[in-house]
């Protein structure tokens, strides 16, 4: 009969083997050893060819697993009580950075959908839902706003942030805004001098004229 076993992976590369026997055994990947940047799961698990097994190799598995309450939650409802088979019943990303697969399996690759932070902005509705301090609306604001952006922005656009300016004063929100002549990135150096002066001023009690 086979020994059941879980695949350590870090990223897309095939770390090791660990296998479900006492005490449990460990086996670096060959493909692992042969890579130039391999390193060492652990200082007391050396980077060598063979099996590793012992007392180093339980207390490293063994501190993948939560602890405490939660070991126990798990142990009562996954139905599991030895390091091998929670780490079968929770599987998947670890605090090591390294993550563990059923053998065979392996981490599907990663899938990113290009976007832009102008997009950013319009998803998560800048201006939807404010108002004043007891205006009844989602997101009361009951303090000042100081927006600023750079002409040159080529980051966000100029119609998002026009656009979160006007909801902001169409809500009745008190706002301050000003416009400088960098791009997303410069444009922050030179507001903090007036980012200073306005919040020292706002601490200080002074009333502010918003230019909506």
């Amino acid at each position: 009969m086979s020994t059941d076993a879980l695949d350590l992976y870090q990223a897309d590369r095939k770390v090791g083997r660990l296998f479900d026997e006492r005490p449990l055994r460990f086996v670096y990947d060959d493909a692992w050893l042969g890579w130039p940047a391999a390193h060492a799961i652990a200082p007391d698990i050396p980077l060598r060819d063979g099996a590793h097994v012992g007392e180093a190799v339980h207390a490293f598995f063994e501190n993948l697993l939560p602890e405490g309450r939660l070991r126990r939650f798990l142990q009562v409802s996954r139905h599991a009580t030895t390091v091998f088979g929670l780490l079968r019943s929770v599987g998947g990303d670890t605090a090591s950075g390294l993550t563990i697969w059923p053998q065979g399996e392996r981490p599907a690759p990663p899938r990113y959908r290009g976007t832009t932070w102008g997009e950013i902005a319009d998803t998560n509705k800048l201006g939807v839902g404010v108002g004043p301090s007891g205006s009844g609306a989602r997101y009361e604001i009951g303090f000042p706003v100081l927006q600023y952006r750079g002409l040159l922005d080529e980051v966000i656009p100029a119609d998002t942030g026009q656009a979160t300016r006007r909801a902001y004063c169409d809500a009745g929100v008190a706002t301050q805004w000003t416009s400088y002549g960098g791009d997303h990135l410069l444009g922050d150096p030179q507001a903090i001098g007036d980012s200073v002066n306005w919040l020292t001023d706002r601490f200080a009690g002074k009333p502010m004229r918003g230019n909506c």
